[in-house]
């Protein structure tokens, strides 16, 4: 017998595994840009989370920086000086007012300088913040008694068993300056 070979001539192609991958390859690209578009989203999220976490321990940092200041004038002027630039609370001041109500930043109040951002950065990863911490110190007005029996004989400032209170806010950006923390507290020197 001889080879016979059957040509087979192909069917007419009608492209339906082309459209049905194409279909595949569209619903593939939209997924991946919706993934996408949700992993850019809460990059952005956590690096606000970020800023406003170091913003927050900025003003922290002033806050205890502050109140450390007020300690090293009492005890230096055994209890009858606050720091310098100290506002009275009441009246409130113009430069006070200035720096409590601001909603932007303020170069008003006193720098807070002493934390070294460079070994911050260093160690947590670009940890710096836009600008330095600023911190103002309010006296409020009043002094009292620490116990019911103060020990003393004179009042106001400088008697011993006496309180001074002051009010101290701090203000911090921060690793840009659209995000600004104020945080404020009441601290009581006695003497």
């Amino acid at each position: 017998m001889k080879n016979m070979q059957i040509a087979l001539i192909p069917a007419q192609q009608r492209g339906a595994a082309l459209l049905v991958g194409l279909i595949f390859l569209v619903i593939t690209t939209i997924i991946a840009i919706v993934a996408i578009g949700s992993t850019v989203l809460q990059e952005r999220m956590t690096g606000g989370q970020r800023n406003d976490s170091l913003a927050q321990q900025g003003a922290e940092s002033a806050l205890r920086g502050a109140e450390l200041a007020l300690w090293n004038a009492y005890i230096n002027s055994d209890g009858r000086d606050a720091p310098s630039g100290t506002f009275a609370a009441e009246p409130l001041s113009a430069d006070a007012r200035a720096f409590r109500e601001a909603t932007s930043w303020t170069a008003g109040g006193a720098a807070y300088a002493t934390i070294d951002y460079d070994a911050i950065a260093r160690t947590a990863g670009s940890g710096r913040l836009d600008r330095d911490p600023r911190f103002i110190i309010e006296r409020l007005p009043g002094t009292g008694c620490l116990e019911a029996h103060c020990g003393g004989t004179g009042t106001g400032s400088g008697a011993v068993g006496m309180t001074d209170y002051f009010r101290v806010t701090a203000r911090s950006t921060g690793g840009d300056a659209k995000v600004i923390r104020s945080n404020e507290s009441v601290y009581a020197m006695g003497h």
